[in-house]
């Protein structure tokens, strides 16, 4: 079993050999492409030997890869070279510092560092997404990257999937590996440009002629533009989007959503578009088994840890208890279940009244939705903050090719 990963074993195969010494003394600047953004670094050298290593720009996650950027320098040095190991948990910043140290070394080799050059053909390879292994075939000519196909992935759709198909866009438009992972797809990022690296390495080139910045993204105003509105609602998920439809419907006010995300959606997006609901008509259709039942009586038969929680606990008993005398065999479900899980689920520290809300309107929510246009597929029992069967439902959406919906 591999405990690396082609692009791991093949940087430090490939820049093992740089500290043989042989440098002009003096300091060299170059980048690489990071998790977040560019990595440059400044690296300063004797004629055999590497005396400084600093980080002069970087955009990576505090306190994952910025444990890189901190400790990482000095293993540079100490080895002089660029043969370190990678900090865990942040492999991709890592490989990145090492790239760039790298190619800083080779200018002070006198070494070019700008040379494209790849062995033609197609080349796979693949990193774990967010939600499952990413596969990626790379093809390139004799001087450029010409296609990056996606065969198969698991991620995200309208989030990791955009994020694949933006940054396939970038690589090939700019010929560079150093692109901005995709805000709110910074995982799938991750994955799809490790994919990459991993696959264009088997064509020889050399990472390093593969860091050109893109040019800046985007227009900045030159100046203040002033508008007025009735309501301005921050965030662009389930919450912010049903409040603006109902301040429009209600008031007929002039509304404006601001979203920093390159998708709308919010934690909903995220979540797929599941929905938890207590829903008398589709919950017809689902059995109870005995592995719910134990778990309604596990959940009601457990100490309280205040007078909310055994109030709570007594409402779905109560409940249960009406269920059994009735004889039914479909599944049991109401609010106060839903509420009850949903407590459970987090730990038992939410807010019980906040929570039972929740749950009072989870279903005419639901109804609501739908009246809107909202178009909902009967799916699994249970998902989200639910810990047992629920009548759920997922918002439909597009489906990716051969599979079924929701």
């Amino acid at each position: 079993m591999m405990k690396h990963s082609v692009f791991c074993l093949a940087v430090t195969m490939a820049l093992a050999s740089m500290s043989v010494q042989a440098y002009t003394a003096g300091t060299y600047e170059a980048e690489a492409s990071g998790l977040n953004g560019p990595i440059k670094v400044q690296v300063t050298v004797t004629a055999d030997a590497i005396t400084a290593v600093k980080v002069l720009a970087q955009r990576e996650t505090d306190g994952i890869g910025s444990k890189a950027i901190e400790s990482m320098p000095a293993a540079f040095v100490k080895a002089n070279g660029t043969n370190v190991d990678t900090v865990s948990g942040a492999t991709v910043t890592s490989d990145a510092l090492k790239v760039a140290v790298g190619a800083a070394l080779a200018k002070a080799r006198g070494e070019a560092t700008d040379k494209v050059e790849f062995k033609p053909g197609t080349y796979k390879a693949r990193a774990y997404g967010n939600n499952d292994y990413l596969n990626v075939e790379v093809t390139v000519d004799k001087d450029r990257i010409t296609s990056i196909k996606v065969p198969e992935h698991h991620e995200t759709i309208f989030m990791g999937e955009m994020a694949i198909e933006k940054l396939t866009d970038e690589i090939l438009r700019y010929q560079t590996l150093n692109v901005d992972a995709v805000a709110g797809a910074t995982v799938t990022s991750a994955a799809f440009k490790k994919a990459v690296a991993d696959a264009l390495l088997q064509s020889g080139v050399n990472l390093a002629a593969l860091q050109t910045p893109i040019p800046p993204q985007g227009k900045r105003s030159s100046g203040t533009t002033e508008e007025d509105y009735d309501l301005v609602i921050v965030g662009s998920g389930g919450a912010g989007l049903s409040a603006a439809v109902t301040a429009t419907e209600n008031a007929k006010r002039k509304v404006i959503v601001l979203e920093k995300m390159p998708v709308i959606g919010g934690n909903t997006l995220r979540c797929a578009s599941a929905y938890n609901a207590a829903d008398p008509e589709r919950q017809k259709a689902l059995p109870m088994t005995n592995t719910l039942k134990e778990a309604v009586q596990k959940a009601i038969s457990e100490k309280p840890v205040s007078p909310e929680h055994a109030k709570l606990m007594a409402d779905v008993k109560a409940k249960y208890d009406a269920y059994l005398a009735s004889g039914s065999t479909t599944l049991f479900d109401c609010p106060e279940w839903h509420a009850l899980q949903t407590y459970n689920g987090g730990d038992k520290v939410g807010l019980i009244p906040v929570i039972r809300t929740y749950a009072d309107n989870a279903l005419d929510t639901l109804h609501w939705m739908e009246a809107h246009g909202t178009p909902v597929l009967s799916s699994e029992p249970r998902c989200g903050s639910a810990l047992a069967a629920h009548a759920s439902s997922r918002c439909a959406r597009r489906d990716r090719a051969g599979e079924a919906p929701l």
